[in-house]
């Protein structure tokens, strides 16, 4: 499963080098100035083209708007505003990440060298793997459907609106898969180390005993046994502190780009679900844009329970670190030291992945998504009446 992840992780950096986003190369990826210049220059091209190809549909939805005078102009403006919304937002998000590439390329790096230093750290979830698989399917059946479209529809006008809302759709998804993938590895990664603090803790009773310490202790040799427990320990310590700094450096990445991935996902969902639910169109397309937009949501949704199970692990290393030193105060000097160390940093150092400053993926995040959603969705319904007139 490892080994698929990976190759999907691989092709994610692929698609958005090929977009113009990142200015590295290569697995593990790696920035130089040549590829960045041929990274803006590709931008340059891409952007160029989608520009003549949104200036293309843009001239055929207002031409069918001004024909058709029924209830559909409704549901088109507001495909309409979500095509100019996906379009805009890839330029930006474009400039976002190629302005990080040299950055990105050191996080994909730092991470794939923690999941080979620490095997046991790899994809501890299963069904979490296989979501994150079927997101990356999602992309091939969304073309797929998309090219049917296009070919159904039997007008180069039709085909050319598809195009250039194929191409933003894609490149957003494909970039988002990235984001989670790095996401899971952090989160993987912390709870390896949560388990290792456990593990620490239930041994300590065992490795000290209830005795007096020396007024003048002699040094411990290396590798005493008295010094292992108190070494593993600080070990933990700095690997949370190498998950915290990849975490920091995620945010300050993929900051930016998450503001317009989640303000440009959530558009389109709510759209979708409106369209879908509205009627008035074939049963076919019904189905289908309530699919996407319940794939779209849950995108998002299926962030904010990785980050919130992020906070879950970094609570359970301060829990058992907390329990540890108020059950056995009477460990060494050393050890108590090494332990309140650990529980400062967890509480002065929160592990958080941001989504839209100041809001993070978690269950608080999760809910205000539902309700902005299902809000949207109600004052759209309500203004539907009143756009004839």
């Amino acid at each position: 499963m490892w080994r698929v992840l990976e190759v999907h992780w691989r092709f994610a950096l692929l698609w958005m080098r090929l977009n113009g986003m990142v200015g590295c190369t290569g697995w593990p990826p790696r920035w130089s100035k040549a590829r960045m210049r041929r990274s803006c220059a590709t931008m340059f091209l891409v952007t160029i083209v989608r520009a003549a190809l949104c200036t293309t549909s843009v001239r055929f939805v207002w031409q069918s708007l001004n024909d058709a005078h029924d209830e559909s102009n409704y549901r088109n403006s507001l495909f309409m505003a979500d095509f100019f919304s996906k379009n805009v937002g890839m330029t930006l998000a474009q400039l976002a990440m190629l302005r990080h590439s040299r950055r990105l390329s050191l996080l994909v790096r730092a991470l794939l060298l923690q999941s080979y230093s620490f095997p046991d750290s790899r994809r501890k979830c299963a069904a979490r793997s296989v979501v994150i698989l079927l997101f990356g399917a999602f992309s091939m059946v969304y073309t797929f459907v998309s090219v049917k479209f296009m070919i159904c529809g039997g007008s180069w006008n039709g085909a050319v609106f598809f195009i250039a809302d194929l191409i933003p759709v894609l490149a957003l998804s494909i970039s988002q898969d990235s984001f989670i993938h790095v996401v899971c590895a952090s989160v993987d990664f912390m709870t390896s180390i949560a388990d290792g603090v456990q593990e620490h803790m239930n041994a300590l009773p065992h490795a000290y005993a209830r005795t007096a310490t020396p007024r003048n202790p002699a040094p411990a040799a290396c590798g005493q046994q008295d010094d292992s427990p108190v070494q593993g320990l600080r070990t933990l310590r700095m690997r949370y502190q190498c998950v915290q700094d990849a975490v920091h450096l995620t945010n300050c990445l993929y900051g930016p780009y998450n503001v317009l991935s989640n303000t440009i996902t959530m558009i389109e969902s709510v759209v979708c679900l409106y369209a879908g639910m509205a009627g008035n169109i074939d049963f076919q397309e019904e189905i289908w844009n309530l699919t996407l937009g319940i794939a779209l949501t849950t995108k998002i949704l299926f962030i904010c329970v990785i980050g919130e199970e992020m906070h879950a692990e970094s609570s359970r290393i301060r829990t058992a670190l907390q329990t540890a030193i108020a059950h056995h105060p009477d460990h060494n000097l050393q050890m108590k030291a090494e332990i309140i160390r650990f529980i400062h940093q967890t509480q002065m150092q929160e592990i958080k992945f941001v989504a839209v400053d100041p809001c993070y993926y978690d269950l608080s995040t999760f809910k205000k998504v539902i309700a902005s959603i299902l809000t949207y969705i109600v004052v759209l319904a309500q203004f539907s009446p009143l756009f004839p007139h």
